[in-house]
């Protein structure tokens, strides 16, 4: 057989297609590729880059440039953006929240999550001390040391409320916000009777909490609770309203708490408790024990509103009422549905020399049964009262004295110092 040629060629080697199968003869109208000039008879490159080769190589790094130039540029404006749109979908779930009839608990809660979380934030003290003390100590609770706790923003302008045995030892207390800058914050008034704070950083762009009432809860209604526990920022956690009125004593103070099931941890102090509807109701603050065992106190709402607004008022200076009596804590505190025959009220066990108190006519012995106008159960109830009556004002209390009542009139004094600590 006669051996077929590549075009424009003589003898040679077969012609192998490849996109054929091996061994298929070739088609005669198809073409033969001549093979590439041997590299010696190529002509020699120039030694200078061409002006087009070198235009070529340049504009691309020009055009690199440029985009690095605006991408740092951009930076600061795409962060902006980036906040803008995070207050603008918090902003819509706190109205979803406010208006709509809401039909699924999950998507209630996710809606809490979302409209609440940005406006408590992490709190960190610097060169404090470290150690406050237990609180309550003596009876089982503690509180988180300072270093770290956690703040809700109540005002645009830059308020913010937090307990005060979170910032009671600082030296410098430094708020993060969301977007990740941090303001240090001045302190603008604190009630340690109340373990309350207000706090004020200078910032923008804040999207507030607004308050709810603690005085509608009731046993069973859902909470949440957002703060930092052990530094982890916008951590929720959810529960129930266990109990209401809780009270709990130290010394000379006590408080009337919330009690819920939701989860709080050290660092969880001073953030928010919060209703369905993404209301602040309480201010997270002790826990029973060492750690979480199901048991959370917050204080109300209507307590916190009260502290925040009378320090704003008084631009910090915010002073409570004192009496100026030692009060006998064995007698007169019954637990609720026990049978005593000692007579309900605040039993006076002593009498400060220069006091209110001693200017009233108030004696040892005297148990007080009702002061201005409202009933006295107990120690605690009396303290309360009192603490709660600007300093000045002249209130009429009732005291039972040798089986009679007996009424006087108390100018209500300021608290000294050394108790506002």
């Amino acid at each position: 057989m006669q051996e077929r040629s590549s075009p424009g060629q003589g003898k040679g080697p077969p012609y192998i297609d490849y996109l054929n199968a091996p061994g298929t003869p070739q088609r005669e109208s198809e073409a033969v590729t001549p093979p590439p000039p041997p590299a010696s008879a190529l002509p020699a490159t120039p030694s200078r880059v061409a002006p087009e080769a070198r235009r070529s190589t340049t504009w691309p790094l020009l055009w690199l440039l440029v985009f690095l130039i605006a991408l740092v540029a951009g930076v600061s404006q795409l962060e902006r953006i980036t906040y803008s749109i995070f207050r603008a979908r918090q902003r819509a779930a706190l109205d979803t929240l406010e208006s709509a009839r809401l039909t699924s608990f999950s998507h209630a809660s996710k809606l809490v999550a979302e409209g609440v979380g940005r406006s408590v934030v992490p709190i960190e003290v610097i060169d404090g001390s470290g150690d406050v003390g237990d609180w309550l100590a003596g009876a089982g609770r503690v509180f988180p040391r300072n270093g770290q706790g956690s703040g809700v923003i109540v005002d645009e302008d830059g308020y913010v409320i937090t307990n005060y045995h979170v910032i009671s030892t600082a030296e410098q207390i430094v708020v993060h916000l969301p977007e990740g800058s941090s303001k240090t914050a001045e302190v603008v008034g604190f009630d340690a009777f109340a373990d309350l704070a207000v706090l004020k950083i200078d910032a923008e762009g804040l999207l507030p909490l607004k308050w709810g009432d603690s005085d509608v809860l009731t046993a069973g209604d859902p909470v949440w609770a957002i703060g930092s526990p052990f530094g982890l920022d916008n951590s929720i956690t959810m529960g129930i309203v266990s109990a209401k009125g809780r009270r709990v004593v130290d010394g000379e103070r006590y408080q009337n708490y919330l009690q819920t099931d939701a989860v709080v941890n050290p660092g969880n102090s001073g953030g928010a408790l919060v209703n369905i509807r993404g209301e602040l109701v309480g201010i997270n603050t002790a826990i029973v024990g060492q750690d979480y065992r199901g048991i959370s106190f917050a204080i109300p709402s209507g307590i916190a509103r009260e502290v925040y607004e009378r320090i704003r008022q008084t631009n910090g200076n915010f002073q409570r009422g004192w009496l100026g009596v030692r009060l006998d804590a064995a007698r007169g505190e019954r637990r609720q549905g026990s049978r005593s025959d000692t007579p309900s009220g605040a039993h006076v066990a002593g009498v400060l020399d220069g006091s209110p108190a001693e200017t009233a006519g108030i004696q040892s012995g005297d148990i007080i049964v009702e002061w201005n106008g409202r009933s006295v159960a107990d120690r605690q109830e009396l303290m309360w009262h009192v603490a709660g009556t600007n300093p000045g004002v002249s209130v009429e209390a009732k005291l039972l004295r040798d089986g009679e009542i007996v009424s006087v009139t108390v100018k209500v004094g300021a608290q000294p110092e050394e108790l506002q600590e």
